[in-house]
């Protein structure tokens, strides 16, 4: 896949590959993606849990730690 960025753009990759926190461009746009999504899910999650919330579709916190602990 190939992306093309607006300059101010590819500058601010360049600038931050350049200090050495990333071995190139490459790598850093896909740290920025993973990050991008990891938060989007997680914004997703809340929404539906503020809608479930909404639809009195609640659960104890005993019973949301029991879910959690068996899930992970």
């Amino acid at each position: 896949m190939n992306i093309s960025l607006k300059p101010e753009l590819q500058g601010r990759v360049a600038e931050i590959v350049g200090s050495g926190d990333y071995p190139s461009p490459e790598a850093f746009v896909e740290e920025a993606v993973e990050a991008y999504l990891e938060v989007e899910w997680d914004r997703v999650a809340v929404r539906e849990s503020i809608q479930q919330l909404n639809r009195g579709e609640d659960i104890s916190l005993e019973d949301f730690e029991r879910q959690m602990r068996e899930k992970h």
